[in-house]
């Protein structure tokens, strides 16, 4: 399991030797941040919690010897712009409206996703909600057609609420910490296996309904659908989300780097 940096949430990150771009930004702003996602511990404040585990993930990363850097909005936007080929972490916090606000086609982050890159995503339904400038109370909501706007597909359906996902055969190669929780939200891993070019299921639940059969992917990576970028998400609740960043180490350095090269299973 990762160091108890992220379970206590005490650490800072500490110093990277200067080198070229990172591989890795993990996204946090307080003036696009929206808590819809993340609960914090009764003894500090979710900005301030938030802002913690970003830096832990970003030390811990650093320590395995991944560069990576926290970042705010704007450099998250102007990644998007450049189609710079990295990682971007976004761990319970949404998504700003300065790459995404609702757009159905066109948006700086599906524009991103699709010119190759990745973005590891904890939270609720993915990208339900997405962040307004001007305070960690500001948000607004894409009425539940995030995930069709940004993926072009419809991944993400009503009724999952409350299914409880074990472990898969490929979380004991990719995600080993992995040992199951409930989700609110998940992929709809039907879904992803229609639309979608190349995926991995983690964690997964079945649940039997009179319209039929459910089933969940959470966690989950695939490629877009029509593009050349990828898409990790787990923890697909509101959470703490520290066991979301143990999982986002685990997919960076187990498949999101070679992903990021080129290379896929």
């Amino acid at each position: 399991m990762m160091p108890a940096a992220l379970g206590m949430v005490a650490a800072l990150c500490s110093p990277i030797p200067a080198q070229d771009a990172p591989d890795v930004y993990v996204y946090h702003d307080p003036h696009w941040f929206h808590v819809g996602y993340l609960d914090a511990p009764k003894s500090t404040d979710a900005l301030t919690w938030h802002r913690l585990m970003s830096h832990a993930l970003c030390d811990e990363l650093g320590r395995r010897g991944v560069h990576a850097e926290v970042i705010g909005a704007e450099q998250w936007a102007s990644i998007c712009e450049e189609a710079r080929r990295c990682i971007v972490v976004d761990i319970g916090q949404s998504v700003p409206g300065a790459i995404y606000h609702g757009q159905d086609e066109g948006s700086p982050l599906e524009r991103w996703l699709e010119a190759g890159g990745i973005l590891c995503y904890a939270g609720d339904w993915f990208c339900h909600w997405y962040a307004l400038e001007g305070g960690e109370r500001g948000g607004d909501s894409a009425r539940h057609q995030g995930d069709d706007d940004i993926c072009d597909a419809n991944l993400v359906r009503d009724g999952f609420v409350g299914m409880s996902c074990e472990p898969t055969e490929a979380a004991e190669e990719v995600l080993p910490a992995f040992e199951g929780w409930r989700t609110l939200r998940p992929f709809d891993a039907d879904a992803i296996e229609e639309h979608c070019p190349w995926h991995e299921v983690y964690g997964t639940a079945i649940r039997e309904t009179d319209a039929g059969r459910l089933r969940a992917a959470d966690p989950v990576a695939f490629q877009v659908p029509g593009g050349q970028g990828y898409v990790f998400a787990c923890r697909l609740a509101r959470s703490t989300h520290t066991d979301s960043a143990q999982m986002i180490l685990d997919f960076i350095l187990s498949r999101g780097l070679s992903l990021l090269g080129g290379e896929r299973p």
